[in-house]
């Protein structure tokens, strides 16, 4: 075979791996394929989108409004929302409709718009070495029957999935979820927990409830939160607490031992809620809880302000969570401030018990003299008194009302209706903690994973787990992991010796494949 014959079957070669290079990817191009290697698949959707597109009973209108001319910024942003409305589309198929439409053209559209509450935005542009100002859109409207739910702004891609998920399944439910903040005792309430309040109202419709008043709790509140009393309960208060979870009505339980001022001064509380609790199996322990996962703290002294590690400032950490309860199982940290702990005593039968949260095993308790100098907390280390600690304790199933058996308290005023004494149920669900403040604006503010938490915690509560999956796939703290002395050790002497270990064993190399070189030349 001569050069000539073979330099043509080479080409010949060469245009058809070409030829079938390109049918392949034409072929491909009719597909839609993506591959998602993030930790918790956080951009493909969930198994409960996927289950609620499925089960559409009629159709469901997306309007997107998204204007054309966008900052190069959120191209992005853009591109990634549009991929995930295609596997929405995929999985409601006719039952879902997704238009996209650009209300900056179109006077009468904006009017529409922003009647949906879905605001012109303002975008800061480089521009030919000039800033410049322009305007758009960045929402979607969900739209079933005459219920409407918008999205104003797009701002975080990965939370797009749960807030989208969540409009779609408001629109399609027949009423909202109703739960309430206990009040009249020193509670936090509504205007102490405003952040608390718009995470919560994006699922659920939150109201404040007086214990006070002497009413029972309407039937349609699902949940009640007791976050922080400081002042004690009466006997009548105490009942509108059993009766309401003797109806199947689900009960979290933020009950705060000790109080911290603002000038870190410790003050014992005592609101007659624990016999109330251990009724019901649970023991908040009257201490504070330190560990060495704990979170840096800011705190001023004069006109100094300082940072410092702050063991009372526990840090719960993925291996704290129970890794077989799906409200925390994939969560990853948890900051609980001046925490106490919590004792489950009642009994499993007919129950589910759940230790949610807990320490490390290296924490440790003050119990007296309680020693809050963020300065001065190796002061308050035993190691000799290290142990793991309860921090938040769950018990779904079947309870027996407080007052069985016991006189059973009037109202202040007759009530219009008579009240049913209930003295069991077979169903309800209590969770209790020993803390409130990882409830407030700053702690919720400054910590992701005690949104998740919270917003988890309801959930399951309302039983509402469904959601709990997509709101946890986003990672919210990748802690390092802790290693022990020996480890740390090896690692540090490592880094000092191993570069000069090497440079060593490179120059031996060097030497003996000269030397090698060497010999055979003089062969």
């Amino acid at each position: 075979m001569n050069r000539r014959s073979l330099k043509h079957q080479t080409y010949i070669r060469t245009v058809l791996m070409l030829g079938i290079l390109i049918v392949v990817m034409l072929i491909i191009n009719q597909f839609s394929l993506r591959l998602d290697f993030t930790q918790g698949k956080q951009y493909s959707l969930s198994k409960t989108s996927k289950q609620l597109l499925n089960n559409l009973d009629d159709l469901v209108n997306l309007k997107v409004y998204f204007s054309k001319e966008l900052p190069n910024y959120l191209l992005t942003t853009r591109q990634e929302v549009e991929d995930l409305l295609k596997e929405y589309q995929n999985y409601a198929g006719s039952k879902l409709k997704i238009e996209y439409l650009d209300p900056v053209t179109d006077p009468e559209l904006e009017k529409e718009v922003q009647s949906l509450g879905i605001p012109k935005l303002q975008f800061n542009v480089l521009e030919n070495d000039k800033y410049q100002v322009t305007s758009g859109y960045l929402g979607i409207a969900v739209m079933y029957g005459d219920k409407t739910e918008a999205l104003p702004v797009i701002e975080n891609v990965k939370k797009f999935e749960y807030d989208l998920t969540l409009a779609i399944k408001k629109v399609i439910s027949d009423e909202q979820p109703r739960l309430a903040l206990a009040a009249g005792h020193g509670e936090k309430g509504v205007n102490n927990l405003t952040i608390l309040t718009k995470l919560v109202g994006k699922q659920y419709f939150l109201q404040d409830f007086d214990l006070s008043s002497g009413s029972l709790v309407p039937d349609y509140i699902s949940a009640l939160i007791i976050a922080g009393p400081a002042e004690a309960y009466d006997d009548r208060s105490l009942y509108i607490i059993d009766q309401f979870l003797m109806r199947g009505g689900s009960l979290l339980v933020l009950n705060e031992k000790i109080g911290v001022s603002s000038s870190l001064q410790p003050q014992i509380i005592d609101n007659n809620l624990d016999n109330l609790l251990l009724n019901y199996g649970f023991k908040v322990n009257q201490n504070l809880i330190a560990d060495v996962s704990n979170e840096m703290a800011n705190f001023s002294q004069g006109f100094v302000q300082f940072f410092v590690p702050y063991p009372l400032w526990v840090k719960v950490i993925a291996q704290g969570f129970d890794k077989e309860n799906i409200m925390v199982s994939q969560l990853e940290s948890l900051v609980l401030p001046w925490v106490s702990s919590v004792e489950y005593a009642g009994g499993e039968e007919n129950r589910e018990v759940a230790y949610l949260a807990k320490t490390t095993n290296k924490a440790w308790s003050q119990a007296e003299n309680f020693n809050l100098d963020p300065q001065n907390q190796q002061a308050t280390f035993n190691p000799a008194a290290q142990r793991q600690y309860s921090l938040a304790v769950s018990a779904f199933g079947a309870f027996d009302s407080y007052f069985k058996g016991k006189e059973i308290p009037a109202p202040p005023v007759k009530q219009s209706a008579s009240e049913e004494f209930l003295d069991h149920t077979g169903w309800a669900r209590i969770i209790v903690m020993g803390d409130a403040d990882f409830l407030t604006d700053n702690f919720l503010q400054n910590f992701a994973g005690n949104q998740v938490y919270i917003q988890n915690i309801i959930d399951g509560l309302i039983q509402d787990a469904d959601l709990i999956s997509i709101r946890s796939k986003d990672i919210t703290d990748r802690g390092l992991k802790e290693l022990s002395a020996s480890q740390r050790s090896a690692i540090k002497y490592l880094m000092i010796f191993g570069p000069a270990v090497l440079a060593v064993i490179y120059g031996l190399l060097r030497f003996i494949m000269r030397r090698k070189k060497s010999f055979f030349d003089e062969l």
